[in-house]
């Protein structure tokens, strides 16, 4: 069955919820410690397009409870233990990523006109996350934080123009 828009908005608002928290509780108890730089970025970048799609939410009235996504993810970081290998988180990142690219495209192309700067946003968010784990697992580290780091300077820049 096809998703309406709104689940998809609802499942992409959740799932940023989730990342971000993830993201924190990593910082927070100091798994991957010799990524710590790495982790604020993803963080940046998961909490500016949380911002982003919770505006959409509030714009179409969906009323989201953030509170499993964050227990989920927390569930999930505690999972992981001290000693988790960055290289298989960076192979699940991206196996994520992939598969929800095309939900995020899908998003854009039925949202509404008022909502195209947000879901295109998403969409390139989702493609620096991508861009990011890739890069990452090529030993390509450098390029990995360029990619998100484009994509922050980038909206940043628009959302400044916008005002």
């Amino acid at each position: 069955m096809d998703q309406t828009y709104e689940e998809l908005v609802t499942w992409a608002y959740l799932g940023e919820v989730w990342g971000e928290r993830m993201l924190e509780r990593l910082l927070t108890e100091d798994v991957f410690a010799e990524e710590r730089d790495h982790l604020r970025l993803l963080l940046a970048l998961e909490s500016r397009t949380r911002r982003t799609l919770e505006r959409v939410v509030i714009a179409h009235g969906l009323d989201l409870d953030p509170g499993p996504s964050h227990k989920e993810a927390e569930e999930y970081v505690s999972t992981l233990g001290r000693n988790q290998d960055w290289d298989a988180f960076m192979r699940e990142t991206l196996e994520i990523a992939t598969s929800a690219l095309p939900q995020f495209e899908k998003m854009r192309d039925l949202g509404p006109d008022d909502d195209a700067d947000a879901l295109q946003e998403t969409v390139e968010h989702e493609e620096a996350v991508l861009g990011y784990s890739m890069a990452r697992l090529a030993g390509q580290t450098e390029q990995a934080a360029a990619a998100v780091s484009a994509h922050l300077t980038t909206w940043a820049r628009r959302s400044v123009a916008a005002s």
